[in-house]
């Protein structure tokens, strides 16, 4: 009990910084429905720009970015084993360090600057797209 702290909600603008002394954060969504299955939330982000390492459910959009920046693991939701064995794995001083330093370089391409650019340049085809009343693939 004395190592797992529930802090009350911090300002948008004070989010990431108040992140930072944390060990490990969670991202824990049941696949209840597709808004849960397909969910990227911005608490995700959020870990990563801190530098804390991420446990989140077993879903394909979790396990997609955290496999691919290697910030962290997944977990299936419904087996709280599996989460505590994360939990302890995530935290091995080695592990944690390796996944620590991958949030870091993760920092570097999961950002709003990067996102940005696609986003307008998605925005740029639909304006020029040459099929300007038909519905557009982005």
């Amino acid at each position: 009990q004395d190592r797992v702290h529930f802090l009350e909600p911090d300002a948008m603008s004070e989010l990431v910084t108040s992140l930072v002394g944390a060990d490990l954060g969670l991202v824990l969504y049941a696949a209840t429905n597709e808004n849960n299955t397909l969910a990227s939330p911005n608490k995700l982000f959020e870990y990563i720009m801190a530098g804390v390492p991420c446990i989140a459910s077993e879903l394909p959009v979790l396990q997609e970015i955290i496999e691919r920046h290697g910030v962290g693991t997944t977990f299936r939701s419904e087996d709280e084993r599996a989460l505590a064995e994360a939990i302890i794995a995530c935290l091995e001083p080695e592990a944690h360090a390796r996944l620590r330093a991958s949030c870091f370089a993760a920092r570097d391409i999961l950002n709003w600057e990067t996102e940005a650019t696609k986003l307008l340049d998605a925005y740029t085809r639909l304006v020029d797209s040459p099929l300007r009343g038909a519905p557009a693939r982005v």
